[in-house]
């Protein structure tokens, strides 16, 4: 009977684990495209329409 229960255990844990995984590529896709989109912004800063021309202070 503890023997079953063990393995529910490990396979409600790789469940966890593989929806964790899952939304860890999501945030990590997230976070890669919002600093992406920082590194464009202040390398190339007249794209993006700021309301001051020029180079950010």
């Amino acid at each position: 009977m503890d023997l079953t229960r063990g393995i529910l255990e490990v396979k409600g844990l790789e469940s966890l684990l593989n929806l964790s995984s899952k939304c860890n590529k999501i945030t990590t896709i997230t976070s890669v495209t919002l600093y992406a989109t920082e590194v464009i912004h202040s390398n190339c800063w007249w794209v993006g329409g700021g309301s001051n021309p020029g180079p950010p202070d």
